[in-house]
């Protein structure tokens, strides 16, 4: 999984990969405050992108940010109360 945020370079939205896909094979929902990624052809969880990230909790850095167990907590507070009923997990 990878995380990345650059408030400056594209305002307060944080971008999680779950999996490596080329945008063609991807579709894209936006479900309140996310976009949720999902691959064509199965439907899997591909990433997400979260508009506001700063109001579900404490979110900096700028480009590839670690992921870590208060990113993960922000992450799923964020899926939670936009109606998105999946979670990640720290790997």
């Amino acid at each position: 999984m990878k995380a990345y945020y650059n408030l400056d370079g594209a305002g307060d939205t944080l971008f999680v990969q779950l999996m490596d896909l080329d945008k063609a094979e991807c579709n894209w929902t936006r479900i309140e405050g996310i976009t949720r990624i999902t691959e064509k052809e199965t439907g899997k969880t591909a990433g997400y992108n979260i508009f506001n990230p700063s109001e579900y909790g404490s979110v900096s850095g700028k480009g590839r940010i670690e992921f870590n167990a208060g990113l993960v907590e922000l992450i799923n507070t964020a899926l939670a109360r936009n109606g998105i009923e999946e979670s990640v997990e720290q790997e």
